[in-house]
């Protein structure tokens, strides 16, 4: 053999630790049988050589042979099912009955390329790709005027704390002082406690109007509501 021998491999800015196997890669389709490996000058096999091989198209055989190179190919002992880009490593070994075999001694498993599942019934799922650090998952969050209550993707919530007291939207313009609202059957007594959402912002000393009955300064409030 006249091969160099790699140490390290980066993939997807991932440093994988080779262990000073040799490297090669397979661009056979994933149902064919046999998986040819492109690796020059590669034409003699010794009992425990070790090869790592991406898979571009992932293989979905479990019962198959390896042919490394230029040299013969052999049984493949353990399980060769792989996702597209994933790395499949290899020993090469002769057991006492002269038969040869590549054994899968491990997986090295690619980053996801596709954007995370929907949102929706909990599932397991199939997938042997790992997600990236920075990935993000789409979450559609609306806030309508049920009192108490918050729809995450489609699923309604009700927030603790708000459930059982008066919730409106004040559409007041962000720059007119006096805040509007209207709550049918209100009638201001001392502590009363009601959640307004303020459609366009808020501003400094502001005070609210309830239903025209008169307008009281707000007396503790963010200047975005």
């Amino acid at each position: 053999m006249s091969n160099s021998y790699l140490t390290k491999l980066q993939v997807d800015d991932v440093d994988i630790d080779l262990g000073n196997a040799l490297f090669g890669v397979c661009y056979t389709y994933a149902a064919t049988a046999n998986k040819i490996v492109t690796l020059s000058s590669f034409d003699d096999i010794e009992s425990g050589v070790n090869i790592h091989v991406r898979f571009p198209y992932g293989s979905s055989t479990t019962n198959g042979t390896l042919q490394v190179g230029n040299a013969p190919a052999y049984p493949i002992r353990g399980s060769c099912v792989c996702e597209p880009d994933e790395i499949l490593s290899f020993v090469f070994e002769l057991t006492t009955t002269e038969t040869h075999y590549w054994t899968v001694t491990g997986h090295y498993v690619a980053p996801s390329n596709n954007l995370p599942a929907a949102i929706g019934t909990a599932a397991i799922g199939s997938s042997k790709s790992y997600a990236r650090a920075d990935h993000t998952h789409a979450i559609d969050v609306s806030v309508g005027n049920t009192p108490g209550q918050i729809t995450i993707a489609g699923q309604t919530y009700t927030i603790p704390g708000i459930g059982g007291n008066t919730y409106v939207v004040c559409n007041t313009t962000a720059g007119v002082a006096e805040k509007y609202v209207y709550i049918a059957d209100f009638t201001y007594t001392s502590g009363t406690t009601i959640y307004v959402k303020f459609t366009y912002g808020n501003t400094v000393n502001a005070s609210l109007n309830i239903n025209y009955a008169g307008a009281y300064p707000l007396v503790q409030f963010g200047e975005n509501g």
